[in-house]
């Protein structure tokens, strides 16, 4: 069978190479260039890549059209949050199954999730939409701090912060409207959201629908940098939490979906468990970043990368089955007192330690390093596996100590 995978340049490189090792043909639509140039083993694994402009839509669906007469696409899978909307609209246009493409961006743009959340009766945050200055200026302050703001359709925490009075809500706006980096071309903008605080520990929640049925496969603890900024250090996999909390997290999720529309495929969720239970912070019909993916087969044996293919090609015939295998997690490295990465040293001793399965340093030498206020901070990480939590967290600790960023 024939399946396109849309910019596969993080997590959804492994779609890629999922869709091969299960026999069939890929082919990979991307831009190609700056921040959106694919990894090398995408390049290698691909049966063929469809280079153009992949942010403009009209030539977007137009480039999918010319490809399915060509080669008879069974499928066509986003492999990046930002890129879901079109492939929704895109797969609607050929055929093939995909998301609703009237309700998809609610899975997309966060002030459409939050809407259909409230229309819905569940749990979410109180939430203004900020498009200037004025704005901010007219809003009711009573009740509204801790607030957290964030760009409506900004991923990996970038321009994500908290904040405590109008006076800081103000420079956050302005910092991120000043901030001329862009996100795979696509800018900060000029709309913002701003909800409120959530108290409580924070999870990551991943799975699949089949069949209108959400399948949790894996909650993961998350670690978090120091606040007012949500910087992911780490993952782990499982959480460590009862089944009673795990079946409410699940639950909850799952009116989620059906609230948003979310009817096919993976889908990474974020989550912190309050006083009044989970509330969502937001979800993506996406497999998660940050190696989870990694994380999740090894400490289940579910490969959900596979799962992805199989259920867009309507070839899923049973729900994998979590073979606790373990526990799993990843940590992150960097040096908030670094502006430029120089070199590195421990990397021998990382490879040495108990449960090591791998490591990447992110930045070259020479890079400059931003700071580390979402994940453009973070210069490498290092994935452990072990049979029991204490042992992989003592491993995680080790690593934080041999690795030297300079």
């Amino acid at each position: 069978m024939n399946i396109a995978i849309v910019e596969p340049i993080s997590s959804g490189a492994a779609l890629v190479i999922a869709a091969k090792e299960l026999g069939h043909d890929v082919y990979v639509i991307s831009f190609n260039d700056a921040d959106r140039t694919l990894p090398q083993i995408v390049k290698d694994t691909a049966t063929d890549i469809i280079k153009f402009e992949t942010n403009d839509d009209g030539l977007f669906v137009q480039q999918v059209c010319a490809l399915h007469a060509k080669v008879r696409l069974d499928a066509i899978i986003s492999g990046n949050e930002y890129y879901v909307p079109i492939t929704a609209i895109a797969a609607n246009r050929i055929g093939v199954k995909g998301l609703p493409p009237a309700t998809v961006e609610n899975l997309r743009f966060k002030h459409k999730m939050r809407q259909c959340l409230t229309d819905a009766g569940l749990a979410t945050p109180r939430f203004h939409i900020i498009r200037s200055v004025k704005d901010i200026e007219e809003l009711n302050t009573e009740g509204l701090f801790p607030s957290v703001l964030k760009p409506l359709g900004a991923a990996g925490s970038v321009h994500v912060k908290k904040v405590t009075s109008i006076e800081e809500l103000t420079l956050a706006y302005l910092n991120a409207q000043e901030d001329t980096r862009s996100e795979l071309g696509f800018a900060i903008g000029n709309d913002m959201l701003l909800e409120g605080y959530l108290d409580g520990e924070e999870f990551s929640v991943d799975g699949f629908v089949l069949n209108d049925e959400v399948h949790v496969v894996s909650v993961t603890k998350k670690l978090l940098e120091k606040e007012p900024y949500f910087v992911e250090v780490g993952h782990i996999v499982p959480a460590d939490i009862d089944e009673v909390k795990r079946q409410d997290i699940t639950n909850y999720i799952a009116q989620c979906a059906k609230a948003l529309g979310l009817d096919l495929g993976a889908f990474h969720g974020e989550i912190r468990l309050t006083s009044i239970g989970p509330v969502l912070i937001e979800i993506g019909a996406r497999l998660p970043g940050d190696k989870i993916v990694d994380l999740v087969r090894l400490s289940s044996g579910i490969d959900l990368a596979k799962t992805t293919v199989l259920l867009y090609l309507d070839m899923l015939t049973e729900v994998p089955k979590n073979l606790q295998l373990g526990v799993s997690g990843i940590t992150f490295f960097a040096n908030e007192e670094l502006s430029q990465f120089s070199g590195y040293s421990g990397e021998e001793q990382l490879q040495s330690l108990d449960g090591y399965v791998s490591h990447q340093f992110m930045k070259k030498i020479g890079d400059s390093i931003p700071p580390l206020t979402d994940y453009r901070g973070r210069l490498a990480f290092a994935v452990f596996h072990h049979k029991e939590r204490a042992q992989l967290l003592h491993s995680l600790s080790q690593a934080q100590q041999v690795i030297e960023l300079y």
